[in-house]
């Protein structure tokens, strides 16, 4: 496999670097990298030592136990229908998308659920605070920028793997259909 741009500019950074040529204007001078990845290359060497890039986006590769029972929680009484769209989502939108589902959750759930959503504007907007309050047995307050501590983003990944592995043409249709099955 051929080395990326960026390993291949780690490298040239990492020589320079060696032999002795510290400086982020000389180093870009040499090599026409950025100046911006050049500091920041040289803030990770006087920090670790190396410019080696950790794998992986942070997320654990295995699902836990404890996100395992998560999982289980969100699947153990059913799933909901898929609603796919392909139009630009706003809060108007989205709470039509709420108002369409809600009977179908009600009907597998009762009043024994909690809505939980992440604090994106269209989320938090007037309109769906006031359709949440009215129309939600309980919304759960969520931290922003929290995506890992969400638990059915490991469910999505489950899901995306799953319907990778069928490779769907580029065809939306199928695409949906291989969601809908998954």
């Amino acid at each position: 496999m051929p080395a990326s741009k960026l390993e291949n500019q780690r490298k040239s950074v990492l020589h320079l670097w060696e032999n002795g040529i510290r400086n982020a204007k000389e180093i870009h001078a040499r090599t026409k990298i950025g100046l911006s990845t050049i500091y920041k290359m040289i803030n990770k060497l006087k920090q670790t030592g190396n410019l080696h890039h950790a794998k992986g986006n942070g997320r654990p590769k295995k699902i836990t136990v404890v996100v395992s029972r998560a999982l289980g929680q969100y699947v153990r009484r059913g799933k909901t229908s898929l609603f796919c769209f392909r139009r630009i989502m706003n809060a108007q939108f989205y709470v039509e998308i709420l108002d369409n589902h809600i009977p179908e959750i009600n009907e597998m759930l009762g009043n024994e659920w909690r809505f939980q959503q992440d604090n994106d504007p269209k989320h938090t907007s007037h309109l769906a605070r006031a359709f949440l309050a009215e129309n939600m047995p309980q919304v759960m307050d969520w931290p922003s920028n929290s995506p890992d501590l969400n638990p059915i983003e490991n469910l999505w990944s489950i899901v995306k793997k799953n319907v990778e592995r069928r490779v769907p043409k580029k065809n939306l249709t199928e695409l949906e259909q291989f969601m809908a099955e998954e």
